[in-house]
């Protein structure tokens, strides 16, 4: 656990780009939703340098048990049921009975979409007075309401998250073969269907192609198939996808995939999710109507009248099983919602959707390459080579 607890190494170079570090008593408080994965330690230390963390309510399908009782022992942390996370009335009252101080929070997932209306009015109470959204799914339950009663920093705008897509796919198909590994089914699928091809699908679908894969691609959007062609990857008809490939990677950030799509589906496909929660796949309405079997830990089997699903880890994003980790470009994102958070509590906007500061963005990348680049090699430098280096 100590390589994921060293903030001062991973974020050193943010501290130096603050301008105003060290006044935690005179801003907002925050109150995080977020996945506890291994790299979520170093960032709330690091946030915590800058911010009184007042709660964090952790996503309950991504929760790692070790980091859970390392942070529970520092912090308020909550474990909702997804039920309770979706339920607007649930993350209002929470919310507000946590709250020390006015607060902004910093989430994954869209959960205030709603509840943001009500928390920013909250007589005689702490208010809301900003959110910053880190993820493509969260921002569009944003966009999706008609009013917004605080700002709302739309962080997966940030050509760093874009940077942060391409390393997704690496890792999607990284978890997925290890999972095969372990089941002994490493040779089984030759192909995959790219469903959805925006950032994350065109990740995806590059390396699968560097890995040997047959790759085919479908999107909803005519031009994101037409770029799918453009970069060399055959785009069928959705339904000849689905039957002549051995696994479906789901892309969308949506509900891409339907019960009724098994018809198309004979013999035995995979399905494995390369977005956020379960929402590609629905697994939780799926075993309902299909019957349903556990493999092992990660894997279900599912029969049909047409063949056989084996879902892997239950439609949730399957890198999720080796903790998402994507490295520097990951804490470099991680590093810029911070410095948002700081020039949000210095420079409120209005009310609405706004991008992420320039400037704010333009500093961290300076300071990081400066900090964690060799100048000579051009590669990033081990942390433990690092130590006392000026350049």
């Amino acid at each position: 656990m100590d390589e994921y607890l060293n903030a001062e190494d991973r974020f050193a170079f943010l501290s130096e780009s603050d301008p105003a570090p060290g006044e935690k008593q005179v801003r907002p408080s925050l109150i995080l939703i977020t996945h506890l994965l291994p790299d979520r330690p170093a960032f709330l230390k690091a946030l915590s340098l800058s911010f009184e963390i007042d709660a964090i309510i952790a996503i309950p399908y991504s929760t790692n048990r070790g980091v859970y009782e390392h942070l529970n022992a520092q912090f308020t942390v909550l474990e909702p049921n997804l039920d309770q996370l979706l339920d607007n009335d649930w993350v209002t009252e929470t919310i507000r009975s946590v709250a020390k101080r006015d607060y902004f929070v910093l989430e994954i997932g869209g959960y205030l979409s709603t509840a943001q209306l009500s928390l920013a009015q909250s007589p005689g109470r702490p208010r809301l007075l900003g959110i910053v959204e880190g993820t493509e799914s969260g921002l569009r339950r944003y966009m999706a309401e008609t009013t917004w009663a605080v700002p709302i920093v739309a962080m997966p705008r940030s050509p760093l998250k874009t940077i942060e897509s391409l390393l997704v796919g690496p890792s999607c198909l990284f978890s997925f073969e290890r999972l095969l590994r372990e089941v002994g089914l490493t040779h089984e699928p030759k192909s995959i269907f790219v469903n959805g091809f925006g950032r994350i699908g065109t990740s995806v679908a590059t390396d699968g192609r560097r890995r040997g894969l047959e790759v085919v691609a479908y999107d909803i959007v005519l031009e994101r198939r037409l770029s799918a062609l453009a970069l060399g990857f055959a785009i069928p008809s959705r339904e000849a996808c689905l039957m002549k490939s051995d696994v479906v990677f789901g892309c969308t950030g949506v509900n891409g995939w339907d019960i009724a799509d098994l018809k198309h589906m004979p013999g035995r496909k995979f399905l494995v999710s390369a977005t956020s929660k379960d929402v590609e796949f629905r697994f939780s309405d799926l075993r309902k109507t299909v019957k349903t079997e556990q493999l092992t830990e990660g894997l279900h089997l599912l029969t049909h009248d047409w063949g056989e699903i084996l879902m892997v880890n239950e439609g949730r994003p399957v890198n999720f099983r080796d903790g998402a980790e994507l490295g520097d470009v990951l804490v470099l994102f991680q590093a810029e919602m911070i410095a948002t958070l700081l020039h949000l509590s210095e420079n409120v906007p209005e009310p609405g959707l706004h991008l992420p500061a320039i400037e704010v963005r333009d500093r961290i990348v300076a300071k990081w390459i400066d900090v964690r680049i060799n100048p000579q090699t051009g590669w990033p430098v081990p942390s433990k080579l690092r130590s006392g280096r000026s350049e």
